[in-house]
């Protein structure tokens, strides 16, 4: 192999390295709603799927406008169903997610009868952060050999291969002369 394909290999797989150990540690908005609603109430469902565990922050506030709500919570549920966590009142929630897939964001928000005007608002955020998943022992591995292979190629006396080629030999076996 040549001097300037080992450093390339070696540089390729080194970059390759860096780039597995920072994969998907973006924050991604899921969901950022304001909802404006009446003495009735009213729910509100977002949907959202992930690719990747991760964790969830999610936060829910009254704004306060016109005046303070009467009633509001939060539930995040999966596809199936299965309630993950939920919010009474404003506030925040942490969920950590152990797989991917699809889940679901219902909020309820109700108004106060008493006041100027029968309504009010609040907020929803849900904020996901896949997790950061660790590089391999392997590639470790990997990369320390390659470092290996490129320290030894660089042992090798320079005039190996003219040598090799005066005593007759090549890379496929002996030559031999012929003489006319």
């Amino acid at each position: 192999m040549k001097p300037a394909a080992v450093r390339v290999a070696l540089a390729c797989a080194l970059a390759g390295l860096g780039a597995a150990s920072s994969a998907g540690a973006a924050t991604v908005t899921e969901v950022a709603q304001s909802y404006t609603v009446g003495t009735s109430g009213a729910t509100a469902t977002n949907g959202f799927s992930v690719a990747t565990p991760g964790n969830l922050d999610i936060s829910l506030t009254d704004l306060l406008w016109p005046q303070a709500l009467a009633n509001l919570s939060f539930e995040l549920t999966n596809s199936q169903g299965k309630v993950l966590g939920t919010i009474s009142g404003a506030g925040t929630l942490d969920v950590a997610l152990a797989a991917s897939g699809t889940y679901f964001a219902l909020s309820y928000g109700q108004a106060s009868a008493t006041g100027p005007l029968p309504y009010g608002s609040y907020g929803v955020s849900v904020q996901y952060t896949p997790t950061v998943v660790p590089l391999p022992a392997s590639a470790v591995l990997l990369a320390s050999a390659m470092g290996l292979v490129a320290a030894l190629h660089r042992r090798r006396p320079a005039g190996a291969s003219a040598r090799r080629t005066a005593r007759g030999q090549s890379r496929g076996g002996t030559v031999a002369a012929i003489s006319v």
